[in-house]
């Protein structure tokens, strides 16, 4: 992933489109907007696979990824298509598991 820090990384009212963050007041938006870092991910890289350890929460700024789970036999099967204001990562914040599928 390619990380752009001289890109802000939001609006405050982007981030209210969000549900994750829309009751936020504006100051606690406009801290996430000041922190956040955006990266911009080429077409079929990974941004994590499915049982890695996770620290990260991301958001859908831009385009689509799909989410894969691994069936009994192995095979990655798509499970869903993420796109813009969607969300993913945070059960690993929460849950302190392993990443539970692959994006």
């Amino acid at each position: 992933m390619e990380d752009h820090r001289d890109v802000p990384a939001c609006t405050p009212d982007e981030l209210r489109e969000i549900g994750l963050f829309g009751a936020l007041p504006d100051d606690a938006l406009a801290f996430l907007c000041s922190t956040l870092k955006v990266a911009t991910v080429p077409a079929g890289e990974l941004i994590f696979r499915e049982g890695e350890p996770g620290r990260d929460l991301y958001v859908v700024l831009d385009g689509e990824l799909e989410v894969m789970k691994a069936s009994r036999s192995g095979v990655d099967a798509r499970v869903a298509l993420l796109g813009v204001r969607d969300w993913f990562g945070e059960m690993s914040l929460l849950d302190v598991q392993p990443r539970s599928a692959t994006v």
